[in-house]
């Protein structure tokens, strides 16, 4: 689908914020209300928007982000999709990637502690059988992302603080249906919820107030823009806080930078990168070791080859708040 400034400028607003009314947006874009309307409908037709989602603190839900880097053992197409299928069934699963390398897929899933992430795991070796290869869990102490970037130079990484605000059942299901689907209006969403629409309103805006909420964002499929995207690890070495942030705040402004997650348990940073071609890639890499020198080594690179469930919370997180 051919795009023109008018459509980019549409989805600049949407990555800011997918809830903004089609008359702003309208206003922003220079077109009309009706025309900007046809135009998001045609952007999700197309495919460009896959999902209007909301971003929510999982400390908020009690809930850890976890990274797994999974191989397949030799299968079948048919088998795999079998492997895929499962993968996408468990409600504790968010962003679902296959990757091309080492890994067969990388993906998201969300434990409330240790003990809990020892079940899942146990539960997916279960499930998975022989075809389990090797695998490896990264659990994030911390995590950015920088979604924006795919449509502008804007850059949105500003730290969110969480005020005290105890959300209850009602909460839950407001934002387990915002999660992929965040232009529902408050008329739709109150039926579902049983409360009146100005209610849903002042939740919304308490949740997104006290930081529960920090965004609400679009899920695109990059390559539509020629884009490839790419997960980086890296070790750190001879390094000390001083120079973690200033790695953070270059990752962080960085225009190809798309998110950055840092593991709780080992020195690893690991970011997404979207470039146009290798070369691209190589230059980026390049440019980081120049800028610090002696301090960071390239530990894997994966390629994010087809993106099977889009990065948002999956349904899991939401059925009640953890203990």
């Amino acid at each position: 689908m051919y795009m023109d400034v008018k459509d980019k400028r549409i989805l600049e607003e949407l990555s800011s914020d997918c809830r903004l009314s089609v008359t702003r947006i309208a206003k922003s874009a220079g077109i009309s209300r009706e025309v900007a309307d046809y135009r998001i409908k045609r952007l999700l037709k197309s495919g460009i928007i896959s999902a209007f989602c909301a971003d929510i603190s999982l400390e908020e839900l009690g809930y850890t982000k976890n990274v797994v880097y999974l191989e397949i053992n030799s299968a079948g197409k048919s088998m795999e999709e079998q492997i895929i299928e499962r993968l996408a069934e468990n409600k504790l699963v968010g962003w679902l990637t296959a990757s091309a390398g080492k890994w067969s897929f990388i993906f998201d899933i969300y434990s409330r502690n240790t003990t809990h992430l020892g079940s899942l795991l146990r539960e997916l070796r279960q499930s998975l059988g022989k075809n389990l290869g090797k695998y490896e869990v990264v659990t994030l102490e911390r995590c950015h992302y920088f979604r924006s970037k795919f449509f502008s130079k804007t850059i949105n990484a500003k730290e969110i603080r969480i005020n005290s605000y105890g959300i209850d059942e009602t909460d839950l299901l407001i934002m387990s249906l915002l999660r992929n689907n965040a232009r529902l209006d408050c008329v739709s969403l109150s039926k579902k919820a049983k409360i009146t629409p100005e209610a849903v309103s002042r939740r919304i805006k308490l949740l997104k107030a006290s930081g529960i909420i920090t965004s609400f964002y679009i899920v695109s499929d990059i390559s539509k823009f020629g884009f490839t995207h790419y997960n980086i690890q890296v070790n750190l070495e001879n390094t000390t806080e001083e120079k973690e942030r200033k790695l953070g705040g270059y990752l962080r402004q960085h225009a190809s930078v798309s998110f950055v997650h840092y593991p709780i348990s080992a020195l690893v940073v690991e970011f997404g990168v979207f470039v146009k071609d290798p070369g691209e890639l190589r230059s980026f890499i390049q440019e980081l070791r120049n800028s610090f020198p002696e301090m960071i080594k390239i530990k894997d690179i994966s390629l994010f080859y087809e993106e099977i469930t889009g990065n948002f919370l999956p349904e899991g997180v939401f059925t009640s708040k953890a203990a």
